[in-house]
């Protein structure tokens, strides 16, 4: 879809992405015992992609690339939704 709109395809993820990714694992080794923290955390990541996803969806684009983008950001929610309840479970 990228190359339709003429643009180049990232190769990685955003630096955004990778701090979180970073501080998960570095919150990860320091407080192994505590799942809800993960779980925060992984709350906080999946509603900063949805964000990024909201803001890319609200530029003008292909139709076939808004649909592959709107099907992503609907399994995101969906991920969210089951990290949520976890996140319950865990409390």
């Amino acid at each position: 879809m990228v190359a339709v709109t003429g643009e180049e395809a990232e190769s990685s993820g955003s630096l955004t992405g990778k701090a979180h990714r970073t501080w998960m694992d570095t919150k990860a080794f320091f407080t192994s015992d505590n799942d809800e923290s993960m779980l925060e955390e992984a709350i906080k990541g999946e509603k900063a992609a949805l964000e990024e996803y909201q803001d890319v969806l609200g530029k003008s684009m292909p139709q076939g690339a808004k649909t592959v983008l709107q099907q992503q950001c609907s399994m995101i929610e969906n991920g969210l939704g089951r990290i949520r309840t976890l996140e319950d479970i865990v409390d």
